[in-house]
């Protein structure tokens, strides 16, 4: 089970560090604000892939060399 999540340069996310609530977790948020990219580094967590590009590396954020989810 899901229970804390750490993420850094993550497409455009600011640096995260989010316990996660085992009742229900909502995200919410206007359009572009992350919430896709947020989900997509689950994915990439769970799978070490992305669902919306072929290489992960794409997922980096623009200037960034390395990132990390965990």
């Amino acid at each position: 089970m899901l229970v804390h999540v750490e993420q850094r340069a993550i497409r455009n996310l600011a640096p995260l560090a989010l316990d996660i609530d085992q009742e229900a977790t909502l995200l919410e948020g206007r359009n572009a604000q992350g919430k896709t990219s947020f989900l997509e580094s689950l994915y990439l967590l769970a799978t070490t892939r992305s669902f919306r590009a072929r290489d992960p590396r794409d997922a980096i954020s623009f200037g960034e060399k390395e990132a990390y989810v965990k």
